[in-house]
């Protein structure tokens, strides 16, 4: 068999794949997008589970009239660091994957204003063609409008599920990204009802008790690391022993900033529990941990949700010690 060079259009649809895989890959990227731009209050909308529509919504710093359709260029983005150093970086994205990857898969539109320029700037693009750009009056920020995802490509559209699953997917991501920003306000809106409506004013509990409940906000610990427990910081809530869940999914880890998932660090919460719970109840816990820059390697999964750590163990021992020592103080003798 000879060996075929792929067209642009078919190497596109292609690297979208590892940055598109549903509508809640898209609502990630364009979230993270907004934070990484300064913004302070995000507005999401989605229709018929984000299949139909997704707009993204901010106040950050928006994009430069001549630097829009730029944006849209595979491996272009403004977050490379100015140094080189891949292992150093602070921004949520930078491979400059998510516009181009997103354009290639479905039609979007983006309005934009910086605050220097009086207008802002309107793109459209379609399944990897520019369609217009055009000059716009706009709010400062960005607008991004996602529709008819995998219109086109009908073999990747089979594989959704139904649009109340998608629905129920992008809003754990919204829960998940809100706790992670407690000082960033979202709205989440699902065919014009709202799901989700954060004040984004940086109080942890208070964040849990608008995207959760109340009830279990007010029984969750507050836990901080202190000098004695190894190079990462850990900082958060867990639940006593009586607030429990039948399975793992609201063990929730930020590292450095990024929501990750990571068995290792996950067993770490669980096993602090051991002796705590009964058989087949998992805890509840949102966990911020901080590790040297240079320990940390997020490049391993291009949605940046899994990550190499230098020293993995040093980072267990720390969670399982703090959430172990937090139970036995608070437990009767």
């Amino acid at each position: 068999m000879s060996i075929k060079v792929l067209s642009k259009q078919e190497s596109s649809v292609i690297a979208a794949g590892e940055v598109v895989e549903r509508p809640a890959s898209i609502v990630k990227e364009l979230v993270e997008n907004s934070i990484d731009s300064g913004a302070d209050t995000i507005l999401i909308h989605i229709e018929s589970g984000g299949i139909k529509a997704i707009a993204v919504s901010d106040n950050g710093s928006g994009i430069a009239s001549n630097d829009v359709e730029l944006a849209f260029h595979r491996f272009a983005t403004s977050k490379y660091p100015e140094n080189g150093d891949l292992f150093n970086i602070e921004t949520l994205g930078f491979r400059g994957e998510a516009l181009p990857s997103i354009a290639s898969v479905a039609s979007i539109r983006m309005v934009t204003r910086v605050v220097d320029e009086r207008n802002g700037t309107s793109v459209h693009m379609d399944n990897g063609n520019l369609i217009e750009v055009l000059s716009t009056g706009c709010p400062l920020g960005t607008t991004v409008t996602v529709t008819n995802l995998f219109a086109r490509i009908p073999a990747r559209l089979k594989f959704l599920k139904s649009p109340s699953v998608e629905s129920q997917r992008i809003y754990s991501l919204v829960q998940q990204l809100s706790m992670a920003f407690p000082l960033v306000r979202f709205r989440f809106d699902v065919d014009g009802k709202i799901r989700l409506n954060t004040r984004g004013n940086g109080d942890l509990r208070n964040t849990y008790a608008e995207i959760f409940d109340p009830k279990t906000a007010n029984s969750m610990m507050v836990v901080e690391s202190g000098d004695d427990l190894g190079y990462a910081a850990i900082h958060g809530l867990i639940s006593s022993p009586d607030t429990t869940r039948s399975n793992r999914n609201f063990i929730n880890l930020v590292v450095n900033g990024r929501c990750i998932q990571n068995r290792s660090l996950a067993f770490a919460v669980e096993d602090a529990y051991k002796g705590f719970l009964t058989v087949g109840r998992h805890p509840l816990s949102f966990l911020f941990i901080d590790v040297p820059k240079e320990d940390l390697d997020f490049n391993v999964h291009p949605a940046k949700v899994e990550i190499r750590l230098k020293d993995e163990r040093q980072v267990f021992s720390s969670i399982q010690r703090l959430i172990r020592n937090s139970l036995i103080s608070m437990s009767p003798v």
